[in-house]
């Protein structure tokens, strides 16, 4: 279980933006540590265009968790936990669609 935990934030790691970098990230509910559940949230994002330099599913990915940090930020979150990302299959336009669901706690 320890290294699927260190996994998920060596994921995490790879995907986090300046936005969301101080949000702390857990796949997993049980964290060893106190706290208290504000607000289960989903948040959809969708990026378009495709270039060698860019992946439309890299930009919705972080769009998705740059607005995750921003409703931490406003309500006060230390963390996201129990967090899920859905992929949407690429279109033709080169689209990449996320959805980001979890539940921002505050530790105690």
């Amino acid at each position: 279980m320890k290294n699927f935990a260190l996994m998920c934030l060596t994921f995490m790691a790879f995907f986090s933006t300046s936005a969301s970098a101080a949000l702390l990230t857990y796949t997993i509910e049980n964290i060893g540590k106190p706290y208290e559940a504000l607000e289960g949230l989903c948040v959809y994002q969708e990026a378009k265009g495709f270039s060698f330099k860019t992946d439309p599913i890299d930009g919705a990915i972080q769009g998705a968790f740059a607005q995750m940090a921003t409703r931490a930020e406003e309500i006060g979150a230390d963390a996201l936990v129990g967090f899920d990302i859905d992929f949407a299959n690429r279109t033709q336009k080169d689209e990449g669609r996320v959805v980001l669901c979890g539940t921002l706690v505050k530790f105690k």
